[in-house]
C-alpha cells in the first residue's frame, strides 16, 4: 500500500516535471527581420539602349567641281548604358567605326581608312547630363578631348530620348580632312546623336 502511494506520488511529480518542462516551450519563435519596402537608390534606375531605333550621325561637306555636297554618314553599331544621378544622367557610348553607312561604300572604307580603324575600332563617350547640356569625355582615332554640347530629352511611354549634335573641325581629333584629286571635303562637320533608352 506504502509503495503504491509513493508510486502515484512519483508518477504525480513526474507529470508535474513534464508538464512545466514542455510548457515552456510555448515561447514564440524569433521573429524574422521586417523587409521595408523603398525607392532604389540613385544609379539603380534600368535604362536598356534601345539599338534598333538610336544612331549617331556625321553630316560633312564637300566641294567637287566648284559645287558643294552635303554627306550622311549613320551608324547603328551601338553600345551604351545610362543611370540616374543626383544631378541628371550619367552614361557610356560606344560606336563601332565599322557601322558607318554613306550610302556609299567606297567612301565608308575611306572614313575607316581616315579614322585608323586597324588600330581604333570603337570611338566611346563617357558622359554626364545636366540641365540639357551633356558633357563628357570623347574618344576619336585615340584622341581624347572633353566635349560638350546641349541636348533635348524627352520621357514619354517608358522610353527616354536624348538627341543633340555639335560642329567640331577634323583636326581636333587629328584626323586628316578627306580630299583627292576631285573634292576636298570642309575642315567643320557635325557629329550628333539620336538615343532611345526603355525603361
Amino acid at each position: 500500500m506504502i509503495h503504491s502511494i509513493y508510486a502515484r506520488h512519483l508518477l504525480t511529480l513526474l507529470l508535474l516535471f513534464l508538464f512545466t518542462m514542455f510548457s515552456g516551450c510555448t515561447t514564440p519563435p524569433p521573429a524574422l527581420p521586417e523587409v521595408h519596402s523603398k525607392q532604389l537608390p540613385l544609379g539603380a534606375s534600368d535604362f536598356t539602349l534601345d539599338t534598333s531605333k538610336s544612331e549617331v550621325y556625321y553630316e560633312a561637306k564637300k566641294e567637287q567641281f566648284f559645287n558643294t555636297y552635303i554627306i550622311l554618314g549613320i551608324n547603328k553599331g551601338l553600345r551604351g548604358s545610362l543611370e540616374k544621378t543626383a544631378h541628371g544622367y550619367k552614361g557610356e557610348l560606344s560606336i563601332d567605326v565599322f557601322m558607318f553607312d554613306s550610302n556609299d561604300s567606297y567612301r565608308d572604307d575611306n572614313v575607316e581608312e581616315y579614322l585608323n580603324v586597324d588600330t581604333h575600332k570603337l570611338m566611346t563617350y563617357d558622359y554626364e547630363i545636366r540641365d540639357n547640356t551633356v558633357v563628357g569625355d570623347m574618344k576619336i582615332n585615340g584622341v581624347t578631348k572633353k566635349i560638350a554640347f546641349p541636348v533635348t530629352l524627352k520621357d514619354e511611354n517608358s522610353q527616354l530620348f536624348v538627341e543633340g549634335n555639335i560642329s567640331i573641325k577634323y583636326s581636333d581629333f587629328n584626323v586628316e580632312t578627306p580630299s583627292n584629286f576631285f573634292l576636298r571635303a570642309h575642315e567643320d562637320l557635325v557629329i550628333g546623336a539620336k538615343l532611345y533608352f526603355n525603361h
